[in-house]
């Protein structure tokens, strides 16, 4: 499990983390989008060394700097562009 979703655990492991310094933090604030963190982490379920679609690499597109320093972390970064990167790729 470790291996495939890398990128989730990482995400989720410095979320947490900073959960313990801050026990307040509230998922529900509706000034905050704490709640978005939980996608962010499906989202990164995508994102690993491995993923393929048959034979073709998965790439995830984003500009979210949570999912990039996660991919980072988790050693996935070849596997996550920026989005006017994949812009300049396909043009």
């Amino acid at each position: 499990m470790e291996s495939i979703f890398s990128t989730s655990l990482k995400m989720m492991q410095k979320t947490f983390a900073r959960w313990f310094d801050a026990p307040e933090m509230n998922l529900r604030n509706p000034k905050k989008k704490r709640a978005n963190f939980i996608w962010d982490v499906a989202l990164c379920y995508g994102i690993g060394p491995d993923h393929a679609v048959g034979s073709a690499k998965i790439f995830f597109v984003t500009d979210d700097e949570a999912i990039c320093n996660a991919a980072i972390m988790a050693g996935c970064n070849v596997s996550v562009m920026k989005f006017n990167d994949y812009i300049a790729g396909v043009l």
